[in-house]
């Protein structure tokens, strides 16, 4: 688990935000968890990531320590995944960003009213970044008169957003529909795990449907037979084979075709890049849409796979993602003097996918073997 956030200590409080546990190599958010405040993660060092970007644009991105609570989400969403290692983003927000273990003192701190930081509440960032699944784990907080009070509306958006985003996801929302309804515990993730033995059948209920609400769409998937084919498919069998070939239509109405190489998988998106003075990105501009061909001839050239996709190229001035290809390739980083701003570097991601994922012993005229993958389709 990778721990980062965004932190400020202006000399008398600390403040920490966007909390963001990354797991494996994907970057891509796979859930979401609502809490009280900050806890007793420490930060350990300043760190400026490319893909932490698509978090947020602030400079305060800091490493941290995990703590218990970052390591018990962890268990909670393995679980629910059924997985025993995640690959992707779990973000923690907060209902006030005040860090303090001793979450009692921290509240007396809110309640004076004194703080008045920018950095005490994000929510309007938060509820714009919320994504499926959300587990909310603030307890009891929420029935504090103060919070009653001061916080009543965020709490109640809060929870219908959560609620709205599993029910377009997967028809299904674990908790009671009321949020007011004495079923709804929203037990913090430690208290699920620190106590096993515990005969409660509140704690067991909440966290099954949790669970099995996420388990939902793992099924839906599995159903498929292991037909499925994502985005982190198709980028991985891209990142394997390490040459691509490109077809464009030329400007000359005829067909042209090159060696490419697929960068990073950022925003849930396939991103490349060009030279403003290439032919292939004049082409590009006048006709966006692409064929490209991948393979790489194993020693048993029956067991060679291959890839094949047409899709539509859309251009965009990122510079975050411009930033993550120098740091992969060292050809784009020298080329461009390590300059993401240079005028001629330009990067281009790739949206209606559509193609398949094959296998040469499945070529046309060669007897079926069970023993070879068969081919897959994909629309991206």
């Amino acid at each position: 688990m990778n721990v980062y956030a965004l932190w400020h200590d202006d000399g008398e409080y600390q403040y920490r935000w966007r909390t963001i546990l990354q797991f494996g190599n994907s970057w891509n958010v796979i859930g979401s968890v609502y809490m009280k405040n900050p806890g007793s993660a420490e930060p350990i060092e300043p760190v400026a990531l490319a893909e932490l970007r698509k978090f947020s644009q602030e400079k305060k991105w800091r490493r941290f320590k995990s703590d218990i609570t970052m390591q018990k989400i962890e268990d909670l969403f393995c679980e629910a995944y059924g997985k025993k290692d995640l690959n992707g983003v779990i973000q923690i927000f907060n209902l006030f960003n005040l860090k303090n273990e001793n979450f009692e003192d921290a509240l007396k701190v809110v309640k004076t009213g004194i703080v008045e930081s920018e950095y005490l509440h994000t929510f309007a960032d938060d509820m714009s970044n919320l994504v499926y699944p959300v587990y909310i784990g603030w307890g009891d907080l929420w029935k504090d008169s103060y919070f009653q009070e001061n916080y009543k509306t965020k709490i109640e958006e809060i929870f219908n957003k959560s609620k709205e985003l599993a029910n377009r996801e997967v028809g299904k929302w674990y908790l009671d529909d009321s949020l007011y309804s004495s079923e709804n515990h929203f037990y913090h993730p430690t208290y699920l795990y620190l106590h096993p033995n515990k005969d409660d059948n509140a704690i067991n209920k909440e966290k099954k449907e949790f669970i099995a609400m996420v388990s939902i769409k793992q099924n839906c998937k599995k159903s498929m037979a292991g037909n499925e084919v994502t985005m982190e498919d198709v980028a991985e069998c891209l990142d394997r084979m390490g040459l691509q070939y490109l077809a464009t239509v030329g400007l000359d109405g005829k067909p042209k075709v090159r060696p490419v190489q697929y960068m990073v998988l950022s925003e849930g998106k396939m991103w490349f890049c060009t030279n403003s003075e290439k032919a292939m990105y004049a082409e590009l501009q006048k006709f966006p849409f692409i064929d490209l061909c991948a393979s790489r001839l194993e020693k048993d050239e029956i067991n060679t796979s291959w890839i094949r996709f047409s899709a539509e190229a859309v251009f965009e001035e990122n510079r975050a993602v411009k930033e993550a290809i120098m740091q992969k390739s060292a050809i784009v980083h020298e080329l461009y003097k390590n300059n993401p701003d240079h005028p001629l570097f330009k990067v281009f991601y790739l949206k209606n996918i559509r193609g398949s994922m094959n296998n040469l012993g499945h070529v046309k005229g060669l007897e079926e073997r069970a023993d070879f993958v068969k081919p897959k389709e994909f629309s991206l």
